[in-house]
């Protein structure tokens, strides 16, 4: 039978007729005797296409001399003198550079005089070669590498033979080699096995059995995922140059991939230590920051003479090389493939290493360790985008709710508790004035998430711990509700989720009295300072964070962060029941840092944000945000990004601090130059809003701004002096949809997007590499405070979000929460920025702390947003009336019996009618169409009084109506 090496197939012999190709031999055949030449082939064609042989191969078709077990046919080396040049192989077409094979065979030492000794066989080979253009062998060792028994897993030294291969026992046996630099032209693969050493007389040798010779194909990787690889098939540190992060980097040696004690030979990374340097390493970087998880193999073998303390190690580093991690030591013999799951590991700044760990280890020019085939497998988050929202339209005007935050305790009877706690404004307002309807803060207390809910026309709100503002009535689980239909706005308890069962944990508070004296009670006025020590590391791990509500309205959706999971609220009936609780899983954070806050309900699943939080470590490689949804009951990965990227300055100082996220902390921290100033941005992923084409803008929320308040005392009991001020440093990041898969941003663009050009005026449309962003710039780079005195680069405040967000669908534009919104400093408001250009389009402000020292400045002053429709007006003016009386004699007086802004649209000539706020008209003396206008909300509806020319007697009093008529 031929034996052609096909790519990623496999070639097999069991020899089942004594025969090396197709031959068949009588019973008890013992030998085989073609040429003793290489190039001739056993088969009558003469191509070199499958088993050959070399000088004295023989086949061995007699039970006789079969080795115990071994059945009765196999092939058997031997010579009567030295067996170096006694050789056979197996050839295959389809040979190109760096590919992998691996030969299998069983086997056992051999001696027919002495069925119970050894045979005195001390080593054996596997080579490989490559037939030139004509076919012929050419006469080089390409590679060869130490076995692995494959019965047991342990090593079987090469080439000093296992001592089972001087005894009767068959032993299977395995190894790898890599074919490189195979030049042009080159035709077959040839792999020989032969014994080395003495064997003297014709029935000694080895033999072998179930010789199996197969290719190892290339790595596949995962749908949407990729296989970064090394096989060394150059002598160079920097082949392939793409994907990679580095090139290979010596440590302790010259550096040199073709010379010192680390070098590339075989196609393999050879590691030794001969002179005795304390360190013999080397590492390679590699982007891993973007994926889903990712896999580092690599085959290995070692020489067959090692000490125990010859140690080889191989490491990964995901800080850059800062601190180190051994995935596995290696000592003494040995040889195989490794595999590790290094997701954990996977950041900007991965590095795999390998070396040696002392001055003692393989310290013996024979000594090595070989490294090949390297690959590091990924797979992406390739959750396919859903489709965009559907365009809002409003018939009538469409309005944007907030919260606001004022200083103190809301429910103490001071002025804290006066303030304005939430907003209700127009969408279209712009500037530093505009209409706004407050609701104080004394019936609702610190909120963060807020939704609308068209079937009841309410708005509804979540609380939050923020530090120096205190709670509402329903405390850390609190949700409030906002009737819309009333012409008063007012906020009223809902639910406290503790009650159905949700821990979220208790207040860190002492109660108010007055005075504060104690290290966590909060004033009664706005317009005193507190310590609040306790609440500074609770932020974020407390109470609740984003909120959204199901297209039905039935269902709130809010996220529990003390117990770090997703909470289903059932509001279709009159009292809120408990749905059911999702446990957010940790998305693989080191150290288990993880915190969950963003909500969003979209395309009928719930999307949540996650961000590593990195509090452990303290180190900024562990920052990461995630995006999960909900589907059926269960999470799935849909993206994430490092938070690693250098991002626009916070401002303090010259503007010139807090251009990057650090990681979490439960002690007070800035890096601001000034000591009245606290710039020291750690991550949130606060929101998440879907884009028109499925592409998700996401708000990174600073925490430091909900940790530190606007000119208030230090989380630090005692300390009254240098009142601080947080200068918040939030962002705001596009994840496009690029051929139906999630792709960040990359320096201002969507992946594959072509340049935006300057506008006509000459003024920027990009911001394309203004090193604010992930890849040197940022899509929404409107997001700046431009009015900038102290310095003249991109503003003194260059990330200016709050975290909030709000998208109405089919404007264009994102709307967000954020400090300075217009020229005044030390204000909060929104701001709008075009999608298509990331320019600003618009603001408006909300609140101005020069004004209102109760406000907090800009230390995420405002909670998150929600944009929706002004229902439809259903205002009741009354029933309109027709009045009889007397000639000459039309009632003066009557009432509407309704308290509410009255106006007078119409009345006839020369009447001079009045009316008052609770619906009482004087003076109706003429005859005519008197028209009244009921206002509530801005909702409008008109009553008619008529008085007709009498026609008959009536009292001059208020006459029943005979006909109602309405306009």
């Amino acid at each position: 039978m031929a034996m052609l090496l096909q790519t990623q197939t496999q070639a097999q012999n069991l020899f089942p007729n004594g025969s090396f190709e197709t031959g068949t031999f009588t019973a008890n055949a013992t030998l085989v005797s073609p040429a003793n030449n290489a190039d001739n082939a056993i088969s009558a064609n003469g191509d070199i296409t499958g088993w050959w042989r070399d000088n004295n191969v023989y086949w061995v078709n007699d039970a006789t001399r079969a080795p115990v077990g071994g059945g009765n046919r196999f092939l058997y080396i031997a010579n009567a003198g030295a067996c170096t040049s006694q050789e056979f192989g197996l050839s295959g077409s389809g040979v190109s550079a760096c590919k992998t094979y691996k030969i299998t065979f069983d086997g056992a030492g051999f001696d027919h005089l002495n069925s119970g000794g050894g045979v005195g066989l001390s080593a054996f080979t596997v080579e490989v070669k490559y037939a030139d253009a004509n076919g012929d062998p050419v006469q080089e060792t390409l590679d060869r590498r130490g076995f692995t028994d494959v019965n047991t897993g342990l090593p079987a030294d090469n080439p000093v033979v296992p001592s089972a291969w001087n005894s009767l026992a068959w032993k299977r046996l395995t190894t790898y080699f890599t074919i490189p630099n195979v030049p042009a032209g080159a035709t077959k693969i040839q792999v020989f096995v032969s014994c080395s050493n003495s064997v003297t007389g014709a029935t000694k040798g080895i033999v072998l059995d179930n010789v199996v010779l197969e290719e190892i194909p290339a790595p596949i990787p995962a749908t949407g995922g990729t296989c970064i690889k090394d096989l060394f098939c150059t002598n160079v540190y920097n082949s392939p140059a793409s994907l990679w992060a580095s090139d290979w980097t010596e440590q302790g040696d010259d550096n040199s991939p073709t010379a010192g004690t680390i070098k590339i030979t075989y196609a393999s990374l050879a590691i030794n230590n001969v002179s005795a340097a304390a360190v013999k390493k080397i590492y390679r970087a590699i982007n891993l920051s973007y994926v889903a998880s990712a896999t580092l193999t690599f085959d290995y073998a070692t020489s067959a003479n090692l000490e125990p303390d010859d140690i080889c190690v191989v490491e990964i580093s995901k800080d850059g090389g800062t601190t180190y991690t051994i995935l596995e030591t290696f000592i003494d013999d040995g040889g195989g493939t490794r595999s590790y799951n290094i997701t954990p590991y996977a950041t900007a700044n991965t590095r795999i290493r390998f070396g040696v760990m002392s001055n003692a280890a393989y310290t013996s020019s024979s000594e090595f360790m070989y490294i090949s085939n390297v690959s590091i497998c990924t797979t992406n988050y390739n959750y396919t985008p859903p489709a965009g929202p559907t365009a809002m339209s409003c018939t009538s005007e469409t309005l944007i709710g907030t919260g606001c935050y004022v200083n103190g305790n809301p429910l103490a009877g001071g002025t804290s508790g006066t303030e304005a706690g939430f907003v209700v404004f127009d969408y279209t307002n712009t500037g530093e004035t505009g209409a706004k309807r407050m609701i104080a803060a004394s019936q609702m207390g610190s909120t963060w998430g807020t939704a609308y809910g068209a079937t009841k026309n309410t708005l509804y709100n979540s609380a939050i711990l923020k530090r120096h503002v205190g709670y509402g009535s329903l405390g850390t689980g609190g949700i409030y509700a906002i009737d819309m239909n009333q012409a008063t706005l007012a906020a009223t308890p809902l639910i406290d989720l503790q009650t159905l069962g949700v821990n979220t944990g208790a207040d860190t508070r002492t109660p108010s009295v007055g005075t504060v004296d104690d290290a966590n009670e909060l004033p009664i006025n706005a317009n005193q300072p507190s310590w609040d020590v306790l609440a500074f590391d609770a932020v974020g791990k407390r109470s609740l964070g984003g909120m959204d509500i199901s297209a039905d309205g039935n269902t709130l959706w809010v996220m529990n962060l003390f117990q770090r999971e997703l909470v289903s609220v059932n509001i279709a009936g009159a009292t809120p029941t408990l749905n059911q609780k999702y446990t957010i899983p940790d998305p693989g954070c080191a150290n288990g840092d993880f915190r969950p806050w963003a909500v969003k309900v979209h395309a009928g699943k719930v999307w949540v944000g996650v961000t590593c939080t990195g509090e452990t470590s303290q180190s900024q490689n562990d920052l990461k945000a995630h995006i999960m949804v909900l589907d059926a009951g269960t999470f799935s990965p849909v993206y994430n990004f490092p938070l690693t990227y250098t991002k626009g300055f916070a401002g303090g100082q010259g503007g010139l601090e807090g251009n990057r996220w650090y990681p979490w902390t439960s002690t007070y921290q800035s890096v601001s130059a000034d000591p009245l100033f606290t710039v020291y941005p750690t991550p949130i992923l606060s929101d998440i809003e879907f884009d028109m084409d499925g592409s998700m803008m996401v708000a990174l929320m600073d925490r430091t701004g909900h940790q530190i308040g606007y000119v208030n005392h230090k989380p630090i009991a005692g300390d009254n002096t240098n009142n601080v001020s947080a200068h918040t440093g939030g962002d705001i990041l596009r994840i496009c949809n690029v051929g139906g898969s999630f792709q960040m941003e990359q320096n201002g663009l969507c992946p594959g997007s072509p340049a935006r050009p300057n506008n006509g005026d000459g003024s920027r449309n990009s911001g394309a590499n203004n090193n604010q962003g992930i890849g040197g710039g940022e899509y929404y780079w409107g997001e700046t405070w431009a009015f900038n005195p102290w310095n003249s680069s991109e503003g003194f405040h260059q990330e200016t979000i709050f975290g909030g967000l709000a998208f109405k669908a089919g404007s264009g534009e994102i709307t967000a929460t954020v400090l300075n919104p217009t020229s005044s400093g030390s204000s909060g408001g929104i701001l709008r920025m075009s999608n298509t250009t990331g320019r600003k389009t618009d603001g408006f402000k909300l609140y101005d702390y020069g004004s209102n020292p109760a406000t907090f400045g800009k230390a995420n002053g405002l909670g998150d947003l929600t944009i929706f429709c002004a229902k439809t007006c259903a205002v009741n003016a009354g029933a309109d009336q027709s009045l009889l009386c007397t000639a000459g004699n039309a009632p003066t007086t009557i009432n509407l019996n309704q308290a509410a802004t009255w106006s007078i649209v119409n009345q006839p000539l020369n009447a001079t009618a009045a009316i008052d706020g609770t619906g009482n008209v004087t003076n109706m003396n003429k005859s005519g169409n008197y028209i009244f206008r009921k206002t509530v909300s801005g909702c409008t509806d008109d009553v008619q009084i008529t008085i007709p020319t009498c026609v008959r007697a009536c009292p001059a009093t208020l006459c029943l109506p005979v006909n109602v008529l309405r306009q």
